[in-house]
């Protein structure tokens, strides 16, 4: 080979490893999102739980439920009247 052919096979050497590195860190990227997603779905999930119980527990003791439907306003009745320590809110 001579010094012009060694440039240029170096140079494509050099997009192939690229190429691979950006296909790498995308997968890899695709591997971490999941979990991620999954444990901000438990963690909404986990939420929703918390305030239909205290939801109940306002129903049990004031016959009533609070609010006007809205989640946002129930939620906040609810923290007010000491049934939750704060708006639960899913991740985004």
């Amino acid at each position: 080979m001579n010094r012009r052919n060694l440039g240029w096979a170096f140079l494509e050497l050099l997009m192939v490893v690229a190429l691979v590195g950006v296909l790498g860190a995308a997968y890899w990227g695709q591997l971490r999102g999941e979990p991620m997603e999954r444990a901000a779905m438990r963690i909404c999930v986990a939420n929703m739980r918390t305030l239909a119980a205290a939801v109940s527990a306002y129903h049990l003791d004031r016959g009533t439920t609070p609010g006007t439907g809205l989640e946002r306003r129930m939620a906040a009745e609810l923290v007010l009247a000491g049934y939750l320590r704060s708006d639960p809110a899913c991740p985004s």
